[in-house]
């Protein structure tokens, strides 16, 4: 008969390549963000960094056999050290010639409580 309209959708899931996500997609200076992906190539080196090629990665890690990965971090300062500004900041996903940019949306610094007795 025909084949089962899962295989179809399985291939066309196949043939999407590489991708990511994060998760929160916004907070503040300082939040911890977990990148996870699928479709990679079986073992590949993964760089997680920010958007500008020169800057130092926030997490580097290899694709799992099923071309899967997770990396959590502290995503505080921007590449080069200075503080994170408010608004969109993108992460970017490499390995070898392929790229997944991932915006972030940067929020205020929650302001700490005033201390008791003011």
């Amino acid at each position: 008969g025909t084949p089962a309209p899962t295989a179809r959708a399985t291939a066309t899931v196949a043939k999407s390549g590489p991708r990511a996500t994060i998760e929160p997609t916004a907070g503040p200076p300082g939040v911890f963000v977990s990148v996870t992906g699928a479709g990679w190539p079986a073992g590949a080196a993964i760089v997680i960094a920010g958007a500008s090629a020169a800057s130092a990665p926030y997490a580097s890690l290899a694709a799992g056999t099923d071309g899967s990965f997770s990396a959590r971090f502290r995503l505080e300062k921007a590449p080069d050290g200075s503080d994170l500004k408010v608004g969109r900041f993108d992460l970017v996903v490499r390995s070898g010639g392929t790229e997944v940019t991932l915006p972030f949306l940067v929020e205020v610094r929650r302001p700490l409580p005033p201390p008791p007795g003011g």
